[in-house]
């Protein structure tokens, strides 16, 4: 801590320096005349040891201003006062200050044991046990005894005593294990004696169900991200949205802007080879030194998850690598010690978008107001509810065969139960509208709800709350009829059994009753279709005349009930489709003077799954991306990506498309039961707020990741498995892969290395098949078994033709290069004993050598 800085401390969130007692408060009686003292008498020293040991009573007056100073409790006053000698100061000081006052209560309590033990520390009812431990060798003394070699108590001798006996008796003695069952007993490990194990009683790591699903990362060649393709971030395991969500903020030009906060940008922000696949990096904090806490906790969880959204800013800009995890996101503390169920919708993403607002907010101050960029305000009109809308989280439950709207349930949830004497509207629209969809019925495959790629809030606005009053009225009325024809309807197809608390259906009670008074059941169960196996005898007594009109008449009811319930389905469905008309045709008054325009700029159908629309490369040709394709309303300059990471059985592959906007729009309603919706108003839009530079400490940490992601290609480069052989697919050594047989890094190494493409050197040094004529004119690799006795007979007739000394051109071949008949020696020495390195060269143009072995240049 600098100096000439007094420490602050914070108590019930309120910053307060060091407590001191108020000067008015006054520790004698108010009538003590301190110009008249008393004489002082002499101190008298303790009685005993004892007494001088353990803590003084502190005084009532002493308790009382601890108490009300603190606010603590009678018995956490004494304490504390006891521990600082009754000092009220010291006491009030150790308590903001946080201190540990229980070894000052340890040296200040009085120990009666202690008296009672011998000089080992063993009481008088264990003084005289004594080792049962055998010498360390026969014949020799034993050990002097020690602390450790006693036993401590009853308990301790009864083990080593049995210890002793098995020895003895030549019984191996188990070691404690320190395992401990669930039923408290001792877990032993010994030989495996038994036939079989069951695997959860053994295994090293207990399998419980609330382990996390990991999702496995793609081969390591296939992370690097191709050019111009986005780069996406893994799915959550919890199945939620963040990853994709914050994916598509990316791809806005404004959320992006706000998000980097480029005003904020610290000087480093670390690096870890790991961070990709999930792991966090720590960065230094201030904090006490003498309890390691932070000084200030709750800047530093907030500038933490600033840090983290800009790493994943500047990755989402310009990685090399494909995708990223999210985990280092949600391992921050300001993410991790709250819970999403404090959310409106309970989801992570939520959560983040909330803890993000005000971590930006307590960063910047009024700097800058990141406030509206999520947050759609509307009128409170309950005490649970805020106004404060990050996500709307909306059911649709549309009928069979049938879609529902997105504005038709944008409607239902700002204008459901609503008073049309107090209406409700929004105060102020968000930049950043976030919509999540779930279809009411859990089981089912599609959404069914039509996601428009434009549309607007005007119409929930508080000034446009008269000209919205007629739809209001006409959708209220209509959302009341419906409730009426849903109580007439269940009336008529449920009803409560009379003794238990159940709910039956009248029509199928109907029917039984009039088979039994019709016959049909008495048929069934002649026949097999209700005798359940058993056997019926044939009764032949007819029924009596009154069941066939009893039969009759109840047919009839039950074709009532039926009609009845056909005509109050169709009513509201009629009803249902007036309110859905009122709510997708924009209102004449607003028509043409919309401010709040929003743009669809992200669709997530499965948590893997993301469409992001984003702006087209600088290099790409408009004409040939989407050649071909009639009905794409596609944003000019802009592009539509698919981005898929799929877990596959052996591992995951990543997915890029480009694609349509109608696919997107179909997509949403049809690929799955939920869809996580982001658009965009046209201010946040702006394509002039992009800015494609990044801070330099936020270039600094991807190029830094850069490298280590090149590194990581080179090392997977070298460790992998060569190529097999180029075999027939009924050879039995077909696909077996080739073993290099040289040391890597050797100095004397055979292997070459050149330059230009790969691809085509590596189709140069490919191997050949044994059976391959190429294979013999393959001068990098040995001869095939086939001609090793052709080669080893010419490698004969070769050494007896004697060493090669000079290497001439022929006169012909040197006329037609250089011209004039001239010719090109090459001289080389010859080595005593050496071979010839090309068998079959020389014999007949050999000149005699001098003594000092070299050729004669001719």
């Amino acid at each position: 801590m600098a100096a000439g800085k007094r420490k602050l401390q914070t108590y019930s969130k309120h910053a307060a320096r060091r407590l001191r007692p108020p000067p008015e408060m006054s520790f004698f009686p108010s009538s003590y005349d301190t110009s008249q003292q008393p004489p002082a008498e002499p101190s008298r020293p303790p009685a005993s040891q004892k007494q001088a040991t353990m803590a003084s009573e502190p005084s009532e007056e002493n308790i009382e201003n601890v108490t009300a100073m603190l606010g603590m409790d009678r018995s956490t006053a004494i304490r504390y006062l006891k521990a600082k000698h009754n000092n009220v100061e010291a006491a009030v000081n150790a308590f903001f200050d946080g201190e540990d006052i229980s070894k000052s209560e340890a040296a200040s309590t009085w120990d009666e044991s202690a008296w009672a033990a011998d000089r080992e520390g063993n009481t008088s009812a264990d003084r005289n046990m004594q080792s049962l431990a055998a010498p360390t060798a026969p014949n020799s003394r034993e050990p002097s005894p020690s602390k450790t070699d006693k036993p401590t108590s009853k308990d301790e001798e009864e083990r080593m005593y049995q210890q002793a006996l098995s020895q003895s008796m030549g019984m191996p003695f188990q070691q404690e294990s320190g395992v401990v069952g669930s039923d408290g007993k001792e877990t032993r490990f010994g030989p495996a004696t038994k036939d079989h194990y069951d695997a959860s009683q053994w295994a090293m790591v207990p399998r419980t169900s609330s382990t996390g699903e990991i999702i496995p990362d793609v081969d390591v060649e296939r992370r690097k991200n191709g050019p111009g393709e986005p780069r996406l971030l893994k799915q959550f395991p919890e199945g939620d949205y963040l990853s994709n969500f914050v994916a598509i903020c990316h791809a806005i030009a404004g959320v992006r802007e706000t998000m980097l906060m480029r005003e904020f940008v610290k000087s480093s922000y670390g690096q870890d080879s790991e961070w990709w696949r999930g792991n966090t990096i720590t960065m230094p904090r201030i904090v006490h030194t003498d309890s390691g806490r932070p000084i200030e906790p709750e800047a530093d969880k907030y500038e933490e998850l600033v840090s983290e959204v800009q790493r994943l800013m500047a990755f989402l800009d310009s990685s090399e690598r494909s995708y990223a995890s999210i985990a280092p996101l949600t391992q921050t503390d300001a993410i991790k010690d709250e819970t999403p169920a404090i959310t409106k919708s309970r989801t992570w993403l939520e959560h983040f978008i909330q803890q993000w607002i005000l971590a930006a907010m307590s960063i910047a101050g009024e700097q800058r107001d990141v406030s509206r960029l999520f947050n759609t305000r509307t009128a409170a009109k309950t005490m649970n509810d805020d106004g404060d809308n990050l996500l709307f989280d909306l059911r649709a439950d549309p009928p069979t065969g049938e879609n529902a709207d997105l504005t038709e349930l944008l409607d239902g949830a700002l204008w459901a139960g609503d008073n049309l004497e107090d209406p409700n509207y929004i105060e102020s629209p968000a930049e950043v509208i976030v919509f999540r969809l779930a279809h009411a019925n859990s089981s089912a495959s599609q959404l069914h709800v039509e996601v428009p790629a434009y549309f607007c809030m005007d119409k929930y606005l508080k000034e446009n709350v008269e000209a919205t009053m007629g739809p209001r009225q006409r959708i209220a009325d209509g959302s009341m009829r419906i409730r009426k024809l849903t109580e007439i309807e269940n009336k008529l197809k449920t009803w409560k059994h009379p003794k238990k608390s159940e709910q039956l259906d009248p029509k199928i009670l109907l029917k039984h009753t009039h088979g039994h008074f019709s016959g049909s059941n008495k048929e069934k169960l002649l026949h097999g279709d209700m005798a359940n196996g058993i056997a019926t005898p044939d009764d032949d007594d007819a029924p009596p005349p009154h069941y066939a009109e009893i039969a009759q008449k109840l047919e009839q009811v039950i074709a009532s009930i039926d009609d009845k319930l056909a005509v109050l389905a169709s009513e509201k469905e009629k009803t249902r489709k007036a309110i859905s008309d009122l709510s997708r045709n924009p209102l004449p008054e607003l028509q043409g003077k919309e401010q709040y325009r929003y743009t669809l700029r992200g669709v997530a159908t499965k948590p893997n799954v993301t469409y992001v629309l984003r702006p087209k490369e600088e290099d790409e040709d408009e004409d040939v991306a989407m050649e071909g394709e009639e009905g794409d309303s596609t944003p000019e300059g802009m592009q539509w990506w698919r981005l898929e990471y799929e877990v596959t059985g052996t591992g995951a592959n990543i997915t890029k498309t480009k694609t349509p906007d109608y696919d997107v729009l179909r997509a949403a309603e049809l690929e799955h039961r939920e869809v996580l919706l982001v658009y965009a108003s046209d201010q946040i839009n702006d394509i002039s707020l992009h800015d494609p530079t990044l801070p330099p400490p936020l270039q600094q940490f991807v190029d830094d990741d850069n490298k280590l992601f090149k590194a990581e290609l080179q090392a997977a480069a070298e460790n992998a498995q060569p190529p097999a052989y180029s075999i027939d697919a009924d050879d039995a050594m077909a696909d077996v892969p080739r073993e290099f047989i040289e040391r890597k890094g050797s100095m004397d190494s055979m292997r070459a290395e050149g330059g230009g493409d790969e691809d085509e050197r590596d189709r140069r040094m490919s191997l050949p098949g044994y059976g391959d004529e190429r294979f013999f004119e393959n001068s990098a690799y040995g001869l095939g078994p086939m001609k090793q006795q052709q080669q080893q007979q010419r490698q004969e007739e070769m050494e007896d033709a004697g060493p090669v000394h000079e290497i001439r051109l022929d006169d012909d071949e040197g006329g037609k290069e250089g011209g004039g008949g001239q010719v090109e020696h090459v001289e080389m020495t010859d080595k005593a004993g050496h071979q010839s390195l090309i068998p079959g060269l020389g014999g007949g143009n050999q000149a005699s050598s001098g003594g000092d072995g070299k050729a004669e240049s001719g």
